[in-house]
């Protein structure tokens, strides 16, 4: 009786080890997070505070590849047909330096377009504007047509159904925008463009460009 006794003890012992060892790995393949209570971290891992999102590599692009790629992007024509590529009177690169803390990181559930510290940069090229955040190499793309003081700004993948409308002035290299209506991202694209004036990255004569004597704004290198 004894040795039997001693034979059901190792049998439940087994029987219970191999039943917690499928259930880990049941967990494991049905739930990959859990994951992280059965692994340890690496050695001099670092920690990410719980309030913060977990910072991802958008690419591997620095942000002047990352830009010069933008350049050559065209929009998709979401609601409305692609406008003719003609030139117009604000194409050219323009940036602003935002005095507010800069987003460090690359949060997927945050909106698009928050007006985070740091450079930003604008191109307006043949009816296609491109607009660029360095810091973290966010962009976005869209379509815009002039109307006399008026620019219409629509084909956003960001609000594909919203054309925005301001009001534009363009003063000694100094671009401004006035809000007529624009719902984008939860009305963060408004505030963005119009928060601060964008500087021109366009020399203000012929001399200047040729020479190079004019301050050329911070950022915009590459254009």
């Amino acid at each position: 009786m004894r040795a039997i006794s001693q034979k059901r003890i190792i049998l439940i012992f087994i029987s219970a080890s191999v039943l917690v060892l499928v259930t880990i790995l049941l967990a494991l393949n049905l739930f990959p997070w859990a994951g992280l209570y059965f692994h340890n971290k690496p050695p001099g891992a670092a920690t990410i505070p719980a309030n913060q999102p977990t910072p991802t590599v958008q690419n591997t692009l620095t942000s002047d590849e990352a830009w010069i790629a933008l350049l050559e992007r065209i929009p998709v024509a979401w609601t409305t047909p692609l406008p003719p590529t003609e030139r117009t009177i604000l194409d050219g690169t323009y940036v602003k330096m935002d005095p507010d803390e800069p987003e460090w990181w690359i949060c997927r559930r945050c909106p698009d377009y928050l007006p985070a510290g740091g450079l930003w940069k604008i191109n307006f090229d043949k009816d296609v504007y491109r607009i660029f955040y360095p810091t973290i190499n966010w962009r976005s793309i869209g379509s815009y047509t002039i109307e006399v003081d008026r620019i219409y700004l629509f084909n956003d993948p960001y609000c594909q159904y919203v054309t925005g409308v301001y009001t534009w002035k363009l003063e000694d290299g100094k671009l401004t925008f006035s809000v007529v209506q624009d719902e984008c991202s939860f009305n963060l694209r408004k505030a963005n463009l119009t928060k601060q004036t964008w500087l021109s990255c366009q020399p203000p004569n012929d001399e200047a460009g040729a020479t190079g004597h004019w301050m050329v704004p911070e950022g915009c290198e590459p254009r």
